[in-house]
């Protein structure tokens, strides 16, 4: 191991689900930062960002593979970690799923790295030539590695947050012709509500990046991007601070970023009103996606939403009336949801004016109750041939039969089959939300239509 970190070749990865539509992958923004921030530290150090498959680790070579991974692809990164450990490749393995379940770390994986890791994975590159030491590792926050003795497993515990996300570098992320008229962005990190499905880590630490800092990123893409049309920001909750976002639009503005781009965010029903839309507008906002999850107040409440359908009916025609795009993504299969409260979903969605339109199976995660729920009930029981991807909430979007074999299923009111049922008769409308907005775009927008369907058909090509 003995080798200076400006001499290391790592290549970081994030395994896709290749189950769902070419709409849903998106540019790999934290390992992106990473990167940067590593290159800022340890100059002429080599990175490459991509899939570690067979082709590229035998044309890399690379020292160290990093693999940024969630739980519905945790067997996934067992196995490429496997793989890297026969090739004598060094693993590091980060993510949500290892964060919180610090115990799945393989003997296949040198180190795990927890929370955000801008500052702590750089440390952990510069003691390579040191031979990654338990005395080394130790000294480092953020860490997870197999003590030398026990072989259990040893956490040194979450590093310090970065309280001012302007000081981090500003990444650039890698796009293909295929995708490079899209940027994508993060303007804050974390989201305040406490949705009880949710296992988002930053409840209680919601940080922004400056407008000042959005502008340099997004020009510095445009450097190397001229064709970037469309911004989509990939925050839980853009909308957070009213005046923050109107010196975001303020600047914008005063940098000519909006007159010939557009703009899709996220946010959540209760915040938008006539005075957000206003502002929305201003800055050629032309979609927003809202996590809805439900038309039923019993689940609302169940999930801890912190709101009433009324909102969402309030927020969907304030929109609809603006002539902004409405995407909207719902979840089925709470533990003691009924027949009769999934019908109150899709009767909503039937009435209101979604253009494009998601529903999902609800999947436990680890860190959230319904984990916990699931676990104590005998529903998930963890052992070695534990299939991970029994946890893919993606699968069952565009497979609904995933449900009938493969899924983890938590409801206590509705069996495999009742729920395959709603999923199917959901998909129906998801397709048809699908085709229409596709004709709303020929009308409106065709480049962007153009755009999306060469998208979708080099990745169900991709898929074969």
């Amino acid at each position: 191991m003995k080798k200076s970190a400006a001499d290391l070749k790592v290549l970081l990865t994030c395994p896709c689900n290749y189950n769902a539509s070419g709409e849903l992958v998106t540019a790999p923004l934290g390992l992106s930062y990473l990167v940067e921030s590593a290159r800022e530290k340890i100059p002429g150090i080599t990175f490459e960002i991509g899939l570690a498959d067979e082709a590229t680790l035998a044309e890399f070579q690379p020292d160290i593979v990093g693999i940024s991974a969630y739980t519905a692809v945790w067997s996934k990164v067992l196995e490429l970690a496997q793989n890297c450990k026969r090739r004598g490749i060094h693993v590091v393995v980060g993510g949500p799923h290892v964060e919180i379940r610090p115990e799945d770390l393989s003997p296949d994986m040198d180190v795990g790295v927890i929370g955000e890791a801008e500052q702590s994975f750089p440390e952990l590159l510069l003691q390579y030539d040191e031979g990654w030491s338990q005395e080394c590792l130790e000294q480092l926050p953020g860490m997870i590695f197999r003590d030398e003795k026990t072989s259990t497993v040893r956490n040194t515990g979450r590093p310090p947050v970065i309280q001012d996300l302007n000081e981090l570098p500003i990444p650039l992320l890698h796009m293909d012709k295929l995708n490079d008229d899209i940027l994508c962005i993060m303007t804050c990190r974390g989201c305040p509500f406490y949705c009880r499905f949710c296992a988002t880590p930053s409840h209680d630490n919601v940080r922004v990046f400056s407008p000042e800092y959005i502008v340099q990123y997004i020009k510095k893409h445009l450097e190397h991007y001229p064709n970037i049309r469309t911004i989509k920001i990939w925050d839980d909750l853009f909308t957070l601070n009213r005046r923050r976002l109107k010196a975001i639009a303020k600047i914008l503005n005063e940098n000519g970023l909006i007159d010939n781009f557009k703009y899709i965010v996220a946010t959540r029903a209760d915040h938008i009103t006539p005075k957000s839309i206003e502002i929305l507008k201003s800055m050629n906002v032309t979609d927003v996606s809202m996590g809805l999850e439900s038309g039923s107040p019993t689940t609302l409440e169940y999930i801890n939403k912190g709101y009433k359908v009324d909102k969402i009916i309030r927020a969907v025609e304030l929109l609809d009336k603006a002539k902004i795009n409405i995407q909207a993504s719902f979840i089925i299969g709470f533990p003691y949801e009924t027949n009769e409260h999934i019908q109150e979903t899709y009767d909503l969605i039937k009435k209101l004016p979604i253009h494009l339109l998601q529903v999902f199976l609800l999947i436990p995660y680890p860190g959230t109750d319904i984990w916990d729920d699931a676990v104590k009930g005998g529903i998930i029981q963890i052992d070695d041939d534990f299939d991970w991807s029994s946890l893919d909430i993606l699968a069952s979007l565009e497979e609904p039969e995933h449900v009938l074999n493969g899924a983890v299923v938590v409801s206590k009111t509705l069996n495999r089959k009742e729920l395959y049922a709603w999923l199917k008769k959901f998909y129906s409308l998801v397709q048809k939300k699908r085709f229409l907005f596709g004709l709303r775009l020929l009308r409106k927008d065709p480049m962007r239509l153009y755009h999306r369907l060469k998208r979708e058909v080099f990745f169900l090509l991709g898929k074969e």
